[in-house]
């Protein structure tokens, strides 16, 4: 936070390319802050008047909900439901829920709202279950990159999947695994290893990882996923959560968007204790490959792999 000495520099200043001041909280702050950060940068101040008076920002519980928990009114519900993406994820849960219909679960998980005898889906719901999530959150798209070489210029392929959340991991991964190397070691007579490229495991911590705590209010920005000769590197959208960093990312836990988490857990697409980097590093050590590298680019957050010696790529950059 800043302390008042600097809120009365950035004040004393005035607006301009680099500096722009917001009384309370715009309805398209992100998209302030893409274009900003797509042109020269700069500090955006909350709680200024135009004339660089200092007015505060008054909070809500609606302004400050996060953007998984807000209510889709767009969403029609049941038409726009995609009934096999609810059934696939409604299979995997406990006896007690495994029967339930959507309107009386997702209201129970504080998935919905009723709403006139019908119901209202948060955006979390959309995500996982619409039959065009897109058609509510266009940038809920991952991007799939195949590279041919390692200096990320040659694409080979390109497949933008944009189907329900419960649904879109597994269709990743089965294409990652088609392109994804396999060495064939002979470990003796009749016998043989067969060796991955990359650990499957950890790279779907990974993904799953990029999509739950990735930052929505990102508009414009997919979460990417890149297979290059040397590499394999997920890219989730906003930067670590406030309080977390490089040298703790395992041990802070912080999950930016608590009902899709929610949503994903209990149908075990991913844990809910925070211990995925701890397994994610665990699964690269049994795989024998280096622990997955994690840093903060700037306005996403990289989590890079190293392929297996004995399975990597040999294709050149020429």
């Amino acid at each position: 936070m800043s302390s008042n000495t600097e809120i009365d520099d950035l004040t004393g200043q005035g607006e301009s390319q680099v500096l722009e001041f917001k009384q309370s909280i715009p309805k398209d702050l992100a998209k302030s802050i893409c274009g900003m950060a797509n042109a020269s940068g700069g500090t955006i101040v909350l709680g200024v008047a135009d004339d660089g008076s200092v007015v505060g920002v008054n909070t809500d519980n609606r302004t400050v909900a996060n953007f998984d928990s807000k209510i889709c009114r767009e969403f029609g519900f049941p038409e726009d439901m995609n009934r096999h993406a609810y059934e696939t994820w409604r299979s995997s849960l406990p006896a007690a829920s495994a029967k339930m219909p959507p309107e009386e679960l997702l209201p129970k998980l504080s998935a919905s709202e009723e709403h006139r005898g019908g119901l209202l889906l948060r955006n979390a719901a959309v995500l996982m279950f619409a039959e065009e999530p897109s058609r509510f959150v266009p940038h809920c798209q991952i991007t799939y990159l195949l590279f041919n070489g390692s200096s990320g210029t040659r694409i080979v392929k390109r497949e933008d999947f944009a189907m329900p959340a419960s649904l879109l991991l597994d269709a990743v991964m089965e294409l990652f695994e088609r392109h994804m190397n396999t060495a064939y070691v002979m470990t003796g007579k009749p016998r043989r290893e067969n060796i991955t490229e990359y650990p499957l495991n950890a790279v779907r911590e990974a993904l799953v990882n990029a999509v739950v705590h990735r930052d929505w209010n990102l508009h414009g920005a997919n979460v990417f996923f890149e297979l290059h000769s040397d590499r394999l590197c997920v890219k989730s959208p906003g930067g670590f959560p406030l309080g977390v960093n490089e040298e703790n990312i395992a041990r802070v836990c912080v999950r930016r968007n608590e009902l899709l988490a929610d949503l994903m857990q209990r149908s075990d697409l991913m844990e809910k204790a925070g211990t995925g980097i701890t397994r994610m590093r665990e699964e690269c050590e049994a795989h024998g490959t280096p622990p997955p590298e994690i840093v903060d680019i700037g306005h996403h957050v990289a989590v890079t792999f190293r392929p297996h010696p004995k399975a990597s790529r040999f294709y050149t950059d020429r």
